[in-house]
């Protein structure tokens, strides 16, 4: 099921059990690269996002906190699939511009060849944080989680 944003922010602060807890929409769009635009699935990602799956990058970096504030520069991770597509598997792909929905993102690493998550995901951005001021009833997001067996429980 889906959730809102503060229902996020309310499981996040409250929790006790999840090592993390990270919220994502994902969506067919058109993204540019090099002039050229596609359709692409794009996720939208809050922070902790690739942590939630232990997830690496395979070429430069995973998205940071900052990416995510609603200031932050905007930056994007590729999928290992839609960089060999889009980029021939070039390491320039790193730092090239694409756009997506009219708004240009710097491509900042490319996800290992093991994690594609949703199935069909191309593109990762930062989701602007403003979950607070969301609405409850608009449940656009899919909230995500890792619990880690500490020891000494059950």
């Amino acid at each position: 099921a889906t959730v809102s944003g503060p229902d996020v922010l309310d499981w996040k602060d409250q929790s006790r059990s999840f090592d993390a807890l990270a919220h994502y929409r994902a969506f067919e769009t058109s993204v540019a690269v090099n002039g050229a635009a596609d359709y692409a699935t794009v996720v939208r990602v809050s922070p902790g996002f690739f942590a939630v799956f232990g997830a690496s990058a395979r070429q430069g970096r995973l998205l940071t906190d900052e990416e995510a504030t609603p200031d932050g520069p905007p930056a994007a991770v590729i999928s290992d699939a839609y960089w060999q597509r889009q980029f021939a598997a070039s390491p320039a792909a790193i730092g090239t511009t694409i756009t997506i929905d009219q708004r240009a993102f710097t491509v900042v690493g490319v996800a290992a060849p093991a994690f594609r998550f949703p199935a069909r995901a191309d593109v990762y951005a930062a989701e602007p944080g403003r979950l607070a001021t969301a609405s409850r009833s608009a449940s656009v997001r899919w909230a995500v989680n890792s619990i880690t067996r500490r020891s000494g429980t059950a």
